[in-house]
């Protein structure tokens, strides 16, 4: 839905996180692991993902900063969308 939201391909995962966190609606803003309550973090993404084979991508999306970081794409997600829909 945030891919399609944003008209975009990929995000970086601190994107991904802050949409989450930014949505009142959506009960991200802790997530249990090991009996213990987090705080969402791009860690916490990425090992939430996984269970679904979905991996972060070292990638440069924003010409303007050049900035190189770990995210996801949408279609690392379609495989995962087609199975649970």
């Amino acid at each position: 839905e945030y891919f399609m939201e944003q008209g975009k391909d990929a995000f970086y995962s601190e994107d991904v996180v802050s949409l989450l966190l930014a949505d009142e609606n959506l009960r991200w803003h802790n997530v249990e692991f090991h009996g213990r309550n987090y705080e969402m973090s791009t860690w916490h993404l990425a090992r939430l993902l996984r269970e679904y084979d979905i991996r972060p991508h070292h990638m440069r999306l924003y010409q303007e900063n050049e900035k190189q970081a770990r995210g996801y794409r949408k279609r690392d997600f379609e495989d995962a969308w087609s199975r649970r829909l």
